[in-house]
Parts: structure tokens; sequence; C-alpha cells
């Protein structure tokens, strides 16, 4: 486990969680780290760890550690004949602060906000393939997304 700059975090949390099979139900509220998961590994001072026992398969893997955005790597597949190495790096949690308002620019007490990270896709073009095509439901440059309360 290591930062950006490739110094090593000790005392990180790494979570495990198999990915069932396709006539097992998968649980879809909760697929970020942590949650109702129980770490099933430490990472020590020098930032490595050693988890034992996990059945060859495919998995999603976690990683926490205080001061530092979670990560995540969905679709690890361990392979029963060699050793398997999952690296994380993580970066420092960011701030972020604002103000909730309606649509008369008034502040909203109580409103829910929640960021999700972003997703990068290759841009589609508009017709004349000059402009992208903003997806349904997202916020055109230059406005302001607006939260329900």
């Amino acid at each position: 486990m290591l930062d950006r700059d490739g110094h090593a975090i000790a005392n990180a949390k790494i979570y495990v969680k198999v990915v069932p099979l396709p006539s097992e139900e998968m649980d879809t509220e909760d697929d970020g780290v942590g949650g109702d998961y129980k770490p099933l590994a430490i990472s020590g001072a020098d930032g490595n760890y050693s988890i034992g026992s996990l059945s060859p398969g495919k998995l999603t893997m976690g990683a926490q550690a205080d001061g530092y955005a979670d990560a995540v790597r969905p679709g690890i597949t361990l392979a029963r004949d060699k050793a398997n190495e999952v690296d994380f790096n993580v970066a420092p949690e960011e701030r972020l602060q604002g103000t909730v308002v309606d649509e008369h620019a008034s502040p909203v007490a109580k409103a829910r906000v929640v960021a999700r990270a972003a997703r990068t896709r290759a841009p589609r073009s508009g017709a004349r393939g000059s402009n992208p095509i903003p997806k349904e439901g997202s916020p055109s440059p230059g406005s302001t997304a607006r939260a329900a309360s």
C-alpha cells in the first residue's frame, strides 16, 4: 500500500468481496470499501499486507487508510498456481464543500449530497462531429447542478 509518491502507508485496512457466481444473488446496495465487511488484513509499516486462504476466482478488493481516499479494485482474478499480488496506490483525501441551493438560489437545509468517482469515457460527438453529446440528465458546461432536499 503506497501513496502516489511511493511512500509506504501503514495500518491500511484491506477488504475483500468475492464476486458471486451467476447463480448467486449479489448485494448491490454497497459496492464501496468497508460497509458491513471486516478487514482481512492491515498493512505493516512497510505498506505490505498478506491475506491467506482465499480461493482462486474473481473478487473485488478495497483499501482504507486514514487521510487517504478509499481505493477499490474490482474484477481481480486470483490464480491457483502462482503468487497473486494486488497493489494499491492511494491519493490524499480531498475536501469538498459548497452550498446546496434551490431554483431561487436560496440555501437548502439538510440536503443530502452524494459524491461518486467520475468515470472517464471517450467523448461522443454530435451530428457534425464537433460537439460532445451530454449524457441525459447531466448538467451542460457552465451550469450548476442542484440537489433535491
